[in-house]
């Protein structure tokens, strides 16, 4: 029987134009009304996370960042690994130099060379959510926009403030050779993990921290069984959770490579696949 469903956000609960769906709305409200506990396991930061979770009237305990920080669901750092210093100043010469643009993220803070992009991004999710919901019925919970944006800070802000624990660095860049090269400097380097959660990204946390691991260590600790829990996701940085549970779905728009590592696949998050997923556990046709 599932009794715990641990999820990715991006690109798996969340559809193409960044919102949740109704359907995969009711859903987890539906499995959690059953007793199922419904866990996000993300590369996202509480915050950025939490701007998601709690425009569907939630709030859950979180695995995020890949695994570098696990937050209770008021939003305390239950446990974080953050990155050793050295190697931030190391990776983030190696991107200066390479003229890549790249974000650091904190607890508390998002840093990134282009702030505006990404506050308004927010904005547009907001709006495009709260529409999503009032169409379909949906009561929407009012969030505070100056309080959901200020998270997102100038990283050019860093050099004026005192030392901090970052727990991710992550950069985009289509440059194939300009990744591989990157990987090739410190995926040697046994202090680091190296992921990604798209063709064009590349994700780095703590040696200790992968999704896999801090969702072992959250199951081990509250006495769930590995064939009580079903996990899903679309990208590589899922992987490692797919290792530690039972049952392992991955989406349908997953990656080839994704697919093969699952023990099934749901439809795409096009096509409401969480919430099938769910469906099918309250059904009794999984578990």
């Amino acid at each position: 029987m599932i009794k715990l469903i641990a999820s990715d956000i991006d690109g798996t609960l969340l559809t193409d134009q960044g919102i949740m769906s109704p359907q995969t709305h009711r859903a987890i409200h539906q499995a959690i009304a059953e007793g199922i506990e419904f866990l996000p396991v993300t590369g996202r930061g509480y915050a950025a996370a939490q701007n998601i979770i709690g425009m569907q009237g939630l709030q859950l305990p979180m695995i995020n960042l890949n695994g570098a920080l696990v937050s209770s669901a008021q939003g305390q750092a239950l446990s974080q690994l953050p990155l050793p210093l050295d190697q931030v100043v190391a990776m983030c010469d190696f991107l200066n130099q390479a003229g890549v643009r790249y974000s650091l993220v904190s607890q508390d803070c998002y840093y990134t060379t282009d702030p505006d992009r990404y506050q308004a991004g927010i904005i547009r999710f907001l709006k495009d959510q709260t529409a999503s919901h009032q169409q379909a019925g949906i009561p929407t919970p009012s969030i505070e926009l100056d309080q959901a944006k200020a998270f997102i800070q100038d990283i050019g802000r860093l050099k004026d403030l005192p030392q901090q624990d970052f727990l991710k660095l992550i950069f985009f860049t289509d440059q194939e050779d300009l990744r591989q090269s990157f990987r090739e400097h410190f995926a040697g380097d046994k202090l680091l993990t190296l992921s990604s959660s798209g063709r064009h990204n590349v994700e780095i946390t703590q040696a200790k921290a992968s999704k896999g691991q801090a969702l072992t260590k959250y199951l081990e600790e509250a006495g769930y069984q590995k064939d009580e829990v079903l996990s899903i996701g679309d990208s590589y940085n899922d992987l490692s959770m797919f290792a530690v549970t039972g049952h392992s779905y991955a989406i349908g728009n997953a990656e080839p490579a994704v697919q093969a590592q699952a023990n099934a696949l749901a439809p795409s998050n096009q096509e409401d696949g969480v919430a099938w997923m769910i469906q099918e556990v309250l059904a009794g046709r999984i578990g």
